[in-house]
Order: C-alpha cells, then sequence, then structure tokens
C-alpha cells in the first residue's frame, strides 16, 4: 500500500495542510502540540474507523466540522477516501481501475469495505505504532495476550462461520420441504384438454355470396347511371327558368333605355360663358387669399406678444443667477495636507511595532531580538498611549482640512453650474431677438387684395344655372351606362343556357341487401367457428407442452433436492471440523510464524538474541535471550522493548502483506546510538513506504542524508 497524498481541515489542532507523500521514507517534524500526531490519529481513523475518543472532540476548537481526504494505492486500484466529521462522520470512498471509477461506497459500508481490503484488525496492530502505544499486545498477560492474538487473527470469525453454517443447514431444511412441496403440487396437478369440433366447409357459402356481390355490383352501376342522368334533368330544368326569366328582364331594361334617352337637356349656347366663369373663379380665389392673409398676420401678432414675455423673463433669470455666485477664499493648511496623511502612516506604523514589543515583553522576549529578556512593559505603554494622542490629534486635524476643502470644492462647482447656466441664458435671448425680427419682417410682407366693387351676382346665377344642367345630363348618362352594361350581361347569359329538352329519367328496382347481410354473417360465424377450432387445437398443445415441462421440473427438482442434501452432508462435516480442531491449528501456525518474522527482524539487532514462546489452551507467552538465558518479553524495557515491539509489529504486519509502516517516537526511550541502529534495521529490514516522527538529531540527518527521506515541518498548525 502506498499513500500518495493525505489533505487535512480543521482536524485537533490543523487548520490546514496538504501533504504529498514520497513513496519511501516521510519524515514529520515540528514542535509538541503544533499537530505530528494529529496527522498519524488522522491516517489510523481513515484507515481503521478508530478513535480515542468522540468524533466530535476531534473538531478543531470554533469549527463546525473536520475534513480529512486520503489517496492510497493498493493492489493495482487507487482509492479517494473522504470523512466529514461533527458529531457524526460520514464518509465517501472512491475505487478507480486504471483512471477508471468502479466504484462508490459511502458511510457505514465504507468500513466494511477497508476492513475486507486490509484486516484492519491486524493493520492497526502492527503497522501503525503511535507514541506511548507501542507495546501494549506483546507485553500483556499471557491469557490477555492469547485472546487478543485470537481477535486479531479472526478466530471469533470462526465461531461466526459456524454459526453460518448451522443457518444455511436451517434454510436448507425449509428449502427442501418447499421444493418437495412444489414437487407434489406438480405431480398432483390435472390438466384438462378442450373437445375438438368438426371443421365447417364454408365453399358453398362463398359461392352463394359471390353471386349476391355480382348482382349488388350490377344494381349499383344502374343507380349511378339514374343519378347521372336525374342531374342533366334538374339542370335543364333550372337553366329553362333562368332562361325564361333573362327575357323577361332584358325587355324591361331595353323599354327604360328609350326612355332615358328621351330625357337629356342641352346648354344654351352664349358666347361669353367660358370668360364668365373664369372670372368668377379669380373673384373667389382673392376673397379665399384675404382670409388667409388676414388670419396668418393675426398669428404672427400672438406670437411677438409671446416671444416679447419669454424674453422678459431670460432677462430676469440672469440677473437672479449672478445674484447667487459666492465668493471663494483660500483655506488655511491645504498644502499641507499630503504632509499630514504620511505623519499619519508613519505615527500608525509606529503604534503597530509598539503593540508588538509589548506582546514580546509580555512573554518575556526583546522586542528587537526575540531573545529571553525582561523588558520594562509600563515605558512601552507609556510610549503608546503618547502615540496614540498625538495620532488622534493629527487626524482631527486632517478630518478639519479635508472638510473645508470639501465645502470649497461644492461652493466652486455650484458657481461654475450658474455660470454656465447664465451663458445658456444669453444664448437663448440673441435667438429669441433674432425670431421676433424676422417675424415682424414677415408680418409686414403679407398685403391684402383690393377687390372692392368686382362682385357680379348675375354671372354666379348663370353659371350656377349651367352647372346644374350638367349634373342632370351626367346623371341620365350614368343611367344609360348602367342599363347598357345589364342588357349586354343578360344577353351573354341567354346565350350561355343550354336549353335543349331533356327527358326526365326512371329509378331501377331496389336490391335485396338484407339477403346479402344475411350471407355475410352466415360466412363470418362459419369462419369464426374454424379459427376458434384452430386456437382450442393450439391450446391443447401449450396444455400438453405444460405437461411436459412440469415432469421436467419435477425431475429437476429432484435433482435440486439431492443436490441441497449433498451440500448438508459436506456443510455438517465442516461444521464438525471447525467446532473442534481447526481454531488450534490456526494459532498454532499463526504463532510459529509470528515468532519466525520477530527473529528474522530482531536478530538484526541482537545477532545473538533469539524470541520463543510457550503455548497452552489458555495462554501465550514471548521469551528472548541467548541460550539457557531466556527472558520473557513482558520483562522487557527501554531500547529492547521498543525493538521487541517492532519486531512483533512487523511479524504482524506479514499476514497482511502491507508495506506500509507508522512510527511515531517509537525510540522515544533510546539512545541517539541505540535510536539510529534502530532505524537502520528499520530501512533494511522493512520494505514499502514509511512515516516517521523522531526527536533524535542524529536519526533525522540520517534518514535524510543518506536515505533520502522527504521532510514535512508542522508548525503553527499548518504545514510548511
Amino acid at each position: 500500500m502506498i499513500i500518495k497524498k493525505l489533505i487535512l481541515k480543521n482536524f485537533q489542532c490543523i487548520d490546514y495542510c496538504d501533504i504529498d507523500l514520497s513513496e519511501g521514507i516521510n519524515l514529520l517534524e515540528g514542535d509538541n502540540g503544533q499537530g505530528k500526531s494529529s496527522v498519524i490519529t488522522a491516517i489510523k481513523y481513515a484507515l481503521t474507523n478508530e478513535l480515542d475518543a468522540k468524533i466530535s472532540d476531534y473538531v478543531k476548537w470554533g469549527e463546525d466540522e473536520f475534513n480529512i481526504c486520503i489517496f492510497f494505492e493498493h493492489n493495482g486500484y487507487s482509492y479517494e477516501l473522504l470523512i466529514i466529521g461533527s458529531q457524526i462522520a460520514k464518509k465517501e470512498l472512491k475505487i478507480y481501475k486504471e483512471d477508471k471509477l468502479e466504484e462508490t461506497i459511502v458511510n457505514s459500508d465504507v468500513t466494511k469495505k477497508l476492513d475486507l481490503i486490509f484486516n484492519t484488525d491486524i493493520l492497526k496492530s502492527s503497522i501503525i505504532a503511535e507514541q506511548h502505544k507501542n507495546t501494549q499486545i506483546l507485553f500483556e498477560k499471557p491469557a490477555e495476550r492469547l485472546r487478543r492474538l485470537k481477535e486479531i487473527l479472526g478466530v471469533h470469525h470462526i465461531t461466526n462461520i459456524v454459526d453460518e453454517i448451522k443457518n444455511e443447514l436451517k434454510e436448507s431444511k425449509n428449502l427442501t420441504e418447499i421444493k418437495l412441496t412444489e414437487k407434489k403440487g406438480l405431480a398432483e396437478r390435472v390438466y384438462t384438454y378442450k373437445e375438438i369440433e368438426d371443421e365447417i366447409d364454408i365453399t358453398v357459402i362463398e359461392e352463394q355470396l359471390e353471386l349476391l356481390l355480382k348482382e349488388k355490383e350490377k344494381y349499383d352501376k344502374l343507380l349511378e347511371k339514374y343519378y347521372k342522368d336525374y342531374n342533366e334533368y334538374q339542370n335543364y330544368v333550372n337553366n329553362k327558368k333562368i332562361y325564361d326569366e333573362s327575357q323577361e328582364l332584358l325587355k324591361h331594361y331595353k323599354d327604360n333605355l328609350s326612355l332615358l334617352k328621351g330625357e337629356f337637356r342641352f346648354v344654351p349656347a352664349e358666347k361669353d360663358l367660358e370668360a364668365m366663369r373664369i372670372a368668377l373663379k379669380d373673384l373667389t380665389e382673392k376673397q379665399e387669399d384675404n382670409e388667409r392673409i388676414k388670419k396668418e398676420k393675426n398669428e404672427l401678432e400672438e406670437r411677438i406678444k409671446l416671444l416679447n414675455v419669454k424674453l422678459k423673463d431670460i432677462n430676469e433669470r440672469v440677473e437672479t443667477t449672478k445674484a447667487g455666485i459666492e465668493l471663494l477664499k483660500d483655506i488655511e493648511g491645504k498644502d499641507k495636507l499630503e504632509d499630514k496623511e504620511r505623519i499619519i502612516i508613519e505615527q500608525e506604523s509606529l503604534l503597530l511595532d509598539l503593540e508588538n514589543q509589548k506582546e514580546l515583553a509580555k512573554n518575556g522576549k526583546c522586542p528587537k531580538c526575540k531573545q529571553d529578556y525582561k523588558a520594562n512593559v509600563n515605558e512601552i505603554e507609556e510610549l503608546i498611549n503618547e502615540t496614540k494622542n498625538g495620532l488622534n490629534l493629527l487626524k482631527n486635524e486632517l478630518k478639519e482640512i479635508k472638510e473645508k476643502i470639501e465645502q470649497y470644492n461644492k461652493i466652486k462647482t455650484e458657481n461654475e453650474k450658474k455660470e454656465l447656466l447664465i451663458e445658456r441664458y444669453k444664448e437663448e435671448r440673441i435667438e429669441l431677438v433674432k425670431d421676433i425680427d424676422q417675424i415682424e419682417n414677415k408680418n409686414e410682407s403679407l398685403i391684402l387684395h383690393d377687390i372692392e366693387n368686382k362682385r357680379d351676382d348675375t354671372l354666379k346665377e348663370k353659371v350656377e344655372e349651367y352647372n346644374k344642367l350638367e349634373e342632370h345630363n351626367k346623371e341620365i348618362e350614368k343611367s344609360i351606362f348602367k342599363s347598357e352594361t345589364k342588357i349586354q350581361s343578360l344577353e351573354k347569359t341567354i346565350e350561355s343556357l343550354n336549353v335543349q329538352i331533356v327527358v326526365e329519367p326512371i329509378k331501377p328496382n331496389d336490391f335485396d341487401s338484407d339477403g346479402l347481410v344475411g350471407v355475410q354473417k352466415e360466412l363470418t360465424t362459419a369462419t369464426n367457428k374454424n379459427e376458434q377450432r384452430l386456437k382450442d387445437i393450439e391450446f391443447n398443445k401449450e396444455i400438453e407442452k405444460n405437461e411436459l415441462l412440469d415432469k421436467e421440473k419435477i425431475i429437476e427438482l429432484q435433482k435440486e433436492i439431492d443436490a441441497i442434501i449433498f451440500a448438508d452432508g459436506v456443510k455438517k462435516e465442516a461444521q464438525s471440523i471447525l467446532d473442534k480442531d481447526f481454531p488450534a491449528y490456526l494459532i498454532d501456525k499463526s504463532t510459529l510464524f509470528i515468532k519466525e518474522e520477530m527473529n528474522d527482524f530482531f536478530q538484526n539487532i541482537y545477532d545473538k538474541y533469539e524470541i520463543t514462546l510457550t503455548q497452552d489452551k489458555s495462554s501465550i507467552d514471548f521469551y528472548y535471550g541467548e541460550g539457557d538465558l531466556m527472558a520473557s518479553c513482558s520483562m522487557a524495557s527501554g531500547y529492547e522493548k521498543s525493538a521487541l515491539s517492532i519486531a512483533f509489529r512487523y511479524a504482524l504486519s506479514k499476514l497482511i502483506d502491507i508495506d506500509f509502516f507508522i512510527f511515531d517516537e517509537v525510540d522515544s526511550d533510546a539512545s541517539s546510538e541505540n535510536s539510529l541502529k534502530l532505524y537502520k534495521n528499520i530501512v533494511e529490514c522493512i520494505e514499502g513506504q514509511k512515516i516517521i516522527i523522531t526527536h533524535l538529531e542524529e536519526t533525522k540527518e540520517y534518514l535524510m542524508q543518506q536515505i533520502g527521506a522527504k521532510r514535512f515541518v508542522v508548525s503553527d498548525n499548518t504545514l510548511i
């Protein structure tokens, strides 16, 4: 297994950290309480679901929840695990194969999945060696040690398996009874076949129907010809009626046309009629022109009055606006504004520096070099108060100048607006004077026509009389045109009508439709009976098929029952073996394997020492030493105790074949020399990825310079 990346947020004392881990050795450094152990706890919780307290206790103070995101690879799969913790934990595990998402698991199913992947019982007792927790199992009492080993090795699962076998045997018995009941039901099933009637010969009915259809076809043709002839007869009757009516109308319009032509009136001829008409038109036009000129002169005089009123209003507004312009005075201190702002910034910076010096002095640190030093806090506070007072005075002066400048600018802006308004009024006044002059000139240019003593009533009467005669003749011409048009239309209508004589046709005798319907029904009934006969034959075939299938099902059920009985015999035999011999065999083989793997690791440090064990049904004890001088591992102390603990964890890790280890201060009881010796052996014997926390500088230097460890520093609750 390889952890590629770890992201923590608001977990215990850690604000945020994002760690890209090396596939080799990763060295975590930092002062106590900065978050190193929080990183280890987060990894342990992610992989094993184990915490020493409530989930909410691990949320950083003042926050609502923590986040853990861990990316790791194992046996060809990539995993992405996200945990959000508050009162409870929400989990999401995404599993990838060659960058393709194969499965997403959430909440409690995540823990079950990880247990299947790693066997978390062995995982948390082997690869995760936490500070002050690295010697628990190996140094417990023999009876408790055996119990814990059985728990780690999953011996208790064997009991569960036996219980599962018992449950499966009960289920098998129930299933067998169900299948026997089903088999009995199939064997006792009754199969009912339908009686098949004789097939009806429908040939005679079809021949009879064919003759009737031919007769109907002949009748339909005769009926079609009758309706066609009858339509022609109806057209003749209608056309004859229209023809007669059109002849009557034509005679009426021709008589009316002769009367209209006799009503024409002729206008008497007078040589001066055209001249009189022209003179009358000239007189009328001059009268109309004088009316228009009078109206236009009145409108122009009204416009001149309105423009003079507007001109007077603009002159008054110019004088009022001029009176509203205020005089401006220079502002005292305006030229020193930037200097005061710069001094305020310097004083604020000085105040901030004094506050920092005060905090350092309170903590017993030198304000300049930050070394341990006892400074006079009262003097610094006096300087802070003096600086604050001076700063407040400067800010008040600056505020007063800015307010004066703002008022000055406001008055200046208002004056500029008023001056622009005066200019606009002056421009409007010039345009008004121009408009008044133009209107007065146009009014003087308008002159009325002199038309006195030029009226001739006789001329007007003669012209009116002529116009009336002319209108009368026009109306007569219109009526004549309408009559001639109607006469032409009637003549065309009469010409287009076909008035050849057509004789009324005789309708053929009715066809016997009821006889045809009766034969059709008889054919339908016979056809339906024949179709039902075919369906009944198919139904009987299906019954026969089901009967054969049920016989095959009975044979199949018997085979299944025999298979269940055979499988139950195997399960009963497995139950008897697992109940008695297998747990003891598993413990013997596992402890022998653990002893051999512990020696592989431990003898690299103490080449003359050997680890042995004694075991009975109720306890197990490990010993180490040389020759006959053997001591119980529970009596070890100091460096030997750390080495034995790591050897035991190393042996357990071989049971699940995981090349990943966490070593958190496992050398806390060792000297620099022994720590170096221990980690050299760890590097030599334990392959794969490792996360190491140690306070010994020689060990750190060896891991970084000679082994190439990747270094991470945790400070101020975050990763540097």
